[in-house]
């Protein structure tokens, strides 16, 4: 019995030697996926320069400070209006002419109704005359005075004609004249009025209460006064801070684990006592480069936080996040 013993337990040795060293457990598969976080509202609200005729670039002479709440109607920015000052003076200068156009043509107008008038008159009268003369049948009127005196009754007759064509012609040119000004007043006036308009949307107000944030120029840099900026820029954002999400950049190699509502824990770096929670709203379906300097691939995610504290909270705050699998 005791030599069986023996035999199995060097069977069992050399299975043992033969098996090789045990290999250690492998690491459980880890239930989330930590990632970093930048906060944005979900409902930010830029403010740019307002649409004006023939201008591209603004000058910015007031900006409200950042991070000041305003309420709304509360001045946000002002800016350059000298531009649009020296165009509405030429634009006011060009409705003054065409009124006194107006004015001076119907002067004008009635002066030469008044002349033509009075020639028609005088040249009724000659007519009268003339007929008067031609009507005489008397023998005592030789042959040749009776000629010229038919010949006189015509003319004065077409003298007649003439003048009152010439009243008719001048009341028709001078309506034609007064529509033609009057759409010339009503162009600049149009044009004054415009130019009036623009120079008061130059002076932006708060639509609504919220947190001011200075945009950027191009270049990435904060805008102030003095700045020149361009249409379709954001001067200042005013976010709604009771409605946050963070914007996750995720490596590629979590992809596969990462879902639409999937819940999310993040942690402010400036506040990490407290924990703030979460779901995921938003997966991007492109893949980019990290930065220049970090060829690492990631993809972009957007949660949305659910208890946020606008206390605390404020748009561009950085967080670590975890996202449960």
């Amino acid at each position: 019995m005791r030599t069986v013993f023996v035999v199995a337990a060097l069977l069992l040795s050399a299975c043992t030697q033969e098996a090789g060293p045990r290999q250690p457990d492998q690491p459980q598969t880890p239930n989330r996926v930590q990632v970093s976080g930048e906060l944005a509202s979900a409902d930010s609200l830029g403010i740019s320069p307002p649409p004006v005729r023939r201008q591209w670039q603004y000058q910015v002479k007031y900006l409200a400070p950042e991070g000041v709440k305003v309420s709304q109607g509360e001045l946000l920015v002002r800016l350059d209006t000298s531009d649009l000052r020296q165009r509405l003076q030429l634009r006011q200068a060009d409705l003054a002419a065409v009124e006194q156009d107006i004015q001076t043509s119907g002067m004008r107008n009635e002066k030469k109704l008044e002349e033509l008038k009075l020639n028609l008159a005088e040249a009724r009268m000659n007519r009268e005359k003339a007929r008067r003369k031609f009507a005489i049948q008397d023998d005592s009127v030789a042959r040749l005075e009776r000629e010229k005196y038919a010949r006189d009754a015509a003319i004065a007759e077409a003298r007649v004609s003439l003048i009152e064509q010439q009243i008719e012609l001048e009341r028709e040119g001078a309506a034609q004249r007064l529509v033609m000004l009057q759409g010339d007043r009503r162009r600049w006036q149009s044009r004054v009025a415009q130019l009036q308009a623009d120079i008061g949307k130059m002076t932006i107000t708060a639509p609504r209460d919220g947190m001011v944030v200075i945009g950027t120029t191009f270049d990435g840099n904060k805008i102030k006064e003095g700045a020149t900026v361009f249409a379709g820029d954001d001067l200042v954002r005013l976010p709604d801070l009771s409605r946050m999400v963070v914007n996750l950049v995720i490596p590629e190699v979590e992809a596969r684990k990462v879902n639409l509502g999937q819940r999310v824990v993040l942690r402010l770096d400036a506040a990490p006592e407290k924990e703030f929670h979460g779901v995921l709203t938003e997966i991007s379906p492109v893949f980019r480069r990290k930065n220049q300097s970090v060829p690492v691939v990631v993809f972009d995610a957007v949660a949305t936080i659910e208890d946020a504290d606008a206390r605390l909270m404020r748009p561009g705050m950085t967080a670590k996040v975890e996202v449960l699998l």
